[in-house]
This record gives structure tokens, C-alpha cells and sequence, in this order.
């Protein structure tokens, strides 16, 4: 019994089979990672992207009345959210699904949500994740004097 015992205790074959076991869904799940994070990142600087350039666009909408009065530069409000709104309808991602505008005299900021499905998570239960991204535009870079 002893030496069936010691035969059987050092024998290798099937030990292959034993690491495949145990390695391969391990290696199956840390594929499924790799494929769902990048998905979700390219998706979520695709959002990112248009936001914070709709905020860019935005910021060059600035008040030439005051500023001719004044010499200030601040933003047209309304014309500011208009064009925020208008690059955004144009320029979204299929996952950007809320969008929010707020314009200050010397900021625009725009943020917005992205619902991003997942590929290999769902298999656990998790069919989507939701990220916040947000961009904002200052109205003065550039413009020192009337004519710029």
C-alpha cells in the first residue's frame, strides 16, 4: 500500500491537465478585463472629448457689445449654450446620454454621462457602467484688444 501510495504521489502524468484547470479561467477572465477596459476606455474618451470641445467651441462665443464698451471679454450666455448644445447634437457619442450646459460670464462648463455597455462583465451581472465626464472654456485666452 505504501509503495502504491509513493508510485501515485510522484507520478507527473495529468499535471498539465490539473494547471490547465485551475489557470484557465483565470486567464479567460483577465481577457475578458483587458477587452471590456478597453472598450469602456475608448468609449469614455470619446465622450470626454466631445464635451470638453464643445466647451472650447463655446468659449469663443463672447460678448462683442460689452466688450466694445468695456474692453472685458465675457461670454454671450445664450449664444455660448446654443453652439455648447448644437456640437454636442452633432458631434456625441452613442453612449453620451446626458448633457448638462452651464455658462457663466467667464466660463462655460459642460458635463455630461455616458452609460457604456460592457462585453464580458455581463456574464457577472454587470451590463453597464456609467461615468461622468465634464469640460470647461474660459473666454480670454487670446483676446487683449478689440480686432484679435
Amino acid at each position: 500500500m505504501i509503495r502504491w501510495f509513493r508510485k501515485w504521489w510522484n507520478d507527473q502524468r495529468g499535471e498539465y491537465l490539473v494547471q490547465f484547470v485551475l489557470l484557465f479561467p483565470v486567464a479567460v477572465v483577465m481577457l475578458g478585463l483587458v477587452i471590456d477596459g478597453g472598450f469602456m476606455y475608448q468609449q469614455y474618451r470619446a465622450a470626454q472629448t466631445t464635451v470638453e470641445a464643445a466647451a472650447q467651441v463655446a468659449s469663443h462665443e463672447i460678448d462683442v457689445n460689452y466688450f466694445r464698451a468695456t474692453n472685458q471679454v465675457i461670454l454671450n450666455r445664450g449664444a455660448a449654450t446654443a453652439i455648447a448644445q448644437q456640437f454636442i447634437n452633432l458631434n456625441k457619442s452613442k453612449y453620451l446620454t446626458k448633457t448638462n450646459i452651464t455658462a457663466q460670464p467667464n466660463r462655460i462648463t459642460v458635463w455630461g454621462q455616458a452609460k457604456i455597455p460592457t462585453i464580458f462583465s455581463k456574464i457577472f451581472g454587470v451590463s453597464e457602467l456609467t461615468v461622468t465626464v465634464s469640460g470647461q472654456g474660459y473666454p480670454a485666452f487670446g483676446i487683449n484688444r478689440e480686432g484679435e
